[in-house]
């Protein structure tokens, strides 16, 4: 949408004595793999934990924590991200339910005349979870998967293009309140992590 990058071979035969020399031009593309394994805190579980209140002073209310578990922040694509969500709600709002999305953050980087950038975000890929009643607890295990037609993460190597990824938890409550919003970054390659001795996230 923003620019193109294109790589060729530029082959130019010059011939003595003769006006017209010979040129040939040969695309290609560059495919490049995102080894998991080059990142071993990629494969390091991964804890988030929210408190929201929704009235304070004199009415304050009591709280609702929400606790999200990744076993791991690095995946490949067409692999299922696996996340637990714990829902401690001591409040008197209920949680509507939880949507999951997988956001791509693409960031577009010019620098001429002067250093300028710009992000655009996209939704992938979404899916709706249970919610969970006032003055309750709930625990949620939820699978998301990666679609295999992604461009891999890349904020390493690239000056001008860069994308990266992140899993968005939206929780919907009732009322006025602003609902809560969760976001966890993730690295999603195409050579997943060597086997290492698996990690109980609990």
């Amino acid at each position: 949408e923003h620019a193109v990058i294109k790589y060729k071979v530029d082959a130019k035969l010059e011939i003595p004595w003769t006006l017209i020399d010979l040129q040939t031009k040969v695309p290609f593309t560059v495919v490049r793999n995102e080894d998991l394994s080059t990142f071993p805190e990629l494969g390091l579980p991964q804890h988030v934990e929210e408190i929201k209140k929704f009235c304070w002073g004199w009415c304050g209310s009591r709280p609702l924590i929400i606790e999200i578990r990744l076993p791991k922040i690095g995946f490949v694509l067409g692999e299922n991200v696996y996340m637990a969500i714990t829902y401690h709600n001591e409040s008197n709002t209920d949680v509507d339910y939880t949507n999951i999305s997988l956001i791509k953050k693409e960031k577009f980087i010019s620098r001429d005349p002067v250093t300028k950038h710009k992000i655009k975000k996209s939704k992938v890929i979404e899916s709706l979870a249970d919610g969970v009643r006032k003055n309750s607890e709930a625990k949620i295990d939820h699978f998301l998967q990666i679609p295999q037609a992604l461009m891999t993460t890349n904020q390493l190597y690239s000056q001008i293009y860069q994308i990266s990824y992140e899993i968005k938890i939206f929780v919907s409550t009732t009322g006025c309140s602003s609902s809560p919003i969760i976001k966890i970054p993730i690295s999603i390659g195409n050579v997943g992590a060597r086997e290492v001795p698996s990690i109980n996230i609990n």
